[in-house]
């Protein structure tokens, strides 16, 4: 008697997990994931909306919400390639090849045509310029804002870009590296480790460095309690949210030169989102800011994260203006179809 084995056979692009983070940056791991892909119908219908940000008229903010094993990790690993380079390169051109493998494979009646977007279309959509892809991580468990800025600063280290990220987190750094320099002829530096040692007893400053440099939420908040100790005034910097500082970002003509705009990658989203690492009111202004960003306002931005349920299961985002909310998130699921391929 025949064994399954021996008569199902896996398409070995599906049959291990797909690590968003690793698997992108690592080159023979990530060529070879595109390469052996063929997209089923479920993960056609994602890429073709996601792919629709390119529109100007599009929100640009997604949420890809389906049951674990439906391939979401997979599908933001192809989004992450499409973005990321012109689609002439190699491992984009055999990517194409097997969509449009999969599409010829659809049974269509007599006069009946395809309602999929064509593969040499996307493929049309992407022939030239780059966007800079940033991968947030939930395993770091910053919050929206520190993810957000984390990533972006790791994707410019991948990259090898001279680019500096101007935030509120390095304008900190920047106030405490001064005022070590300047330690011997102003009493600041020593007044804040005696701030640090009062208000946080369990931190050292290298500690608060280390958080700054992360983006870490909490090293921030105690950074400005320290700062108002020492200096009897508040911490202000002027670029001190995501609009302002990807606003400016987006202006500096080394990035112009490189890049069309920035795709923000967040796998696992919806876990963030339960642990309370979201503050409701940035996700819904980076979405309006997502928006409204285009090529001819300086870069288009586009977010897409991932969760297991419903996206206003998560969190308390049910308890949001559902007006308000559907405005600015588009939420895809991502339908358990296409076994027969697997």
């Amino acid at each position: 008697m025949a064994k399954i084995r021996d008569i199902v056979q896996i398409n070995s692009g599906y049959t291990s997990y797909v690590d968003l983070y690793d698997d992108y940056y690592d080159l023979a791991k990530n060529r070879g994931r595109m390469e052996r892909y063929k997209p089923i119908a479920a993960h056609r219908q994602v890429f073709e909306k996601i792919a629709n940000a390119l529109n100007p008229l599009d929100r640009r903010f997604y949420f890809l919400s389906g049951s674990y094993g439906t391939g979401k990790s997979h599908l933001l690993l192809m989004l992450a390639n499409y973005f990321a380079s012109p689609s002439d390169v190699p491992e984009l051109e055999k990517f194409f090849q097997n969509y449009e493998a999969a599409q010829t494979e659809i049974l269509l009646r007599p006069g009946e045509t395809l309602k999929e977007r064509k593969a040499t279309s996307l493929k049309e959509a992407r022939k030239s310029g780059r966007f800079l892809v940033a991968l947030s991580r939930f395993s770091l468990n910053l919050d929206f804002e520190g993810a957000i800025l984390r990533a972006l600063e790791d994707a410019l280290q991948k990259e090898e870009s001279t680019v500096l990220l101007d935030t509120h987190y390095r304008e900190a750094l920047r106030r405490i590296e001064d005022w070590q320099t300047r330690r011997n002829e102003a009493r600041f530096f020593n007044d804040l480790e005696l701030a640090i040692s009062r208000l946080f007893p369990d931190w050292t400053i290298n500690d608060l460095i280390s958080g700054l440099e992360d983006f870490d939420e909490q090293s921030l908040k105690a950074f400005k309690q320290c700062f108002t100790a020492v200096t009897d005034s508040e911490f202000a910097y002027n670029k001190d949210n995501l609009r302002d500082i990807i606003s400016d970002f987006l202006k500096n003509p080394d990035f112009k030169a490189n890049y069309k705009g920035i795709v923000f990658l967040y796998d696992e989203f919806g876990a963030a989102v339960d642990d309370g690492l979201v503050n409701y009111t940035n996700l819904l202004d980076f979405a309006q800011y997502c928006a409204s960003s285009t090529m001819e306002k300086g870069g288009t931005v586009l977010f897409v994260g991932t969760g297991h349920k419903a996206f206003r299961n998560h969190g308390k985002i049910g308890d949001l203006n559902a007006e308000t909310l559907e405005a600015r998130v588009t939420e895809i699921g991502l339908q358990t179809q296409g076994m027969e391929d697997i």
